[in-house]
């Protein structure tokens, strides 16, 4: 639970200086986000049907860029285009947090049966991203690693999308990191980290009137918590969904702004929160692999779409109303601070 002792009042004094510039100088911009479809795949629901199935009916390539991948089931649809003709790219992490050995297991299947396996570029601090590329004609935009856990018990969305703007812009940025060289300039509605995600996500929460809903694994960033902050101070609903708060609890104090504000917090015990998602007044939502860290925005490379195919948003909305009523609301004392010290 959320401490509120020294180390509270002397951050969050910091976050609330943050808070008062962000109210004084934020604009309405709405980042516009993607106007093609978009079928949105939610875990564990739908567990591995979906994504196994985009892999399986590949008839000339497959291009992928994860974090980890683990799961058996994807290597050997991976391992199967590749025998089928298929051409098969993996780019991956070479050293997860976390991840044990589990890629390099993968990589050494997927090498033998004859695909093509990078480790992603030093350039970044981690690769964190997660995209499938179909036949340059669909794209999986994920918050989930290919791992049993994201299929099983956690809870996961996905975005397949068919715009081909967006489809060539996702071809193009893995093509220079395959080739480890610099990435192209690209833009909306791709939320690409270190490039535009910081900007994008902020003016995102910015632009809410009406209500935000959030799934965040982490919320250790301060402009973003901030920005949280300021949109509850505004009077938009704001409701995150994360998990319950376990060891040192290291975004407490971020949690406390929020809630100081008029926000709410609920800790969802089952599934297992890894999603990064944010719903804006119904009408928009991001979905993408990005935590709000600043390792996330400004070092890793992350990838994330803003979506507003109204089915999607539905399916999205539908999800987060059911694990809200789930959540264990957060009810310690969250005192108010003044907007300066």
């Amino acid at each position: 639970m959320a401490h509120f002792g020294v180390t509270y009042s002397a951050r969050l004094l910091t976050l609330a200086g943050a808070l008062l510039g962000l109210l004084l100088a934020c604009g309405p911009h709405q980042p516009p986000a993607s106007q093609g479809p978009a079928r949105l795949i939610v875990m564990p629901d739908d567990g591995s049907i979906a994504l196994s199935a985009l892999l399986r009916d590949a008839e000339h390539s497959i291009d992928v860029m994860v974090y980890l991948l683990t799961s058996q089931e994807v290597v050997r649809e991976l391992a199967a285009a590749q025998r089928r003709g298929v051409r098969v790219r993996v780019l991956l992490e070479e050293e997860p947090v976390g991840g044990g050995q589990g890629n390099r297991v993968a990589a050494q299947e997927l090498t033998a049966a004859g695909a093509a396996v990078r480790w992603a570029a030093p350039t970044f601090r981690f690769t964190h991203a997660k995209v499938i590329l179909v036949d340059g004609t669909q794209a999986a935009i994920m918050t989930l690693n290919l791992t049993a856990s994201s299929f099983r018990s956690n809870r996961e969305f996905a975005a397949i999308v068919e715009d081909p703007s967006v489809l060539r812009a996702l071809g193009e940025l893995f093509e220079s990191d395959w080739e480890h060289v610099s990435h192209p300039a690209l833009d909306l509605p791709l939320v690409i980290s270190p490039a535009n995600a910081r900007r994008v996500l902020h003016d995102l929460i910015v632009s809410a009137r009406q209500s935000l809903e959030i799934y965040v694994l982490s919320l250790e960033d301060d402009s973003i918590a901030a920005a949280l902050a300021a949109a509850a101070e505004r009077g938009v609903r704001v409701r995150i969904i994360t998990n319950p708060p376990t060891g040192s609890d290291s975004y407490a104090d971020e949690r406390a702004l929020v809630r100081a504000r008029g926000g709410f917090v609920g800790f969802l015990d089952s599934p297992n929160v890894h999603a990064k998602v944010v719903i804006v007044d119904g009408q928009r939502a991001f979905v993408g692999s990005q935590n709000f860290t600043a390792t996330s925005l400004d070092q890793n490379r992350e990838v994330g779409i803003l979506i507003a195919d109204p089915v999607a948003l539905q399916r999205l909305q539908q999800t987060f109303e059911s694990d809200w009523s789930q959540a264990t609301l957060e009810r310690s004392a969250a005192r108010r601070l003044p907007l300066a010290a």
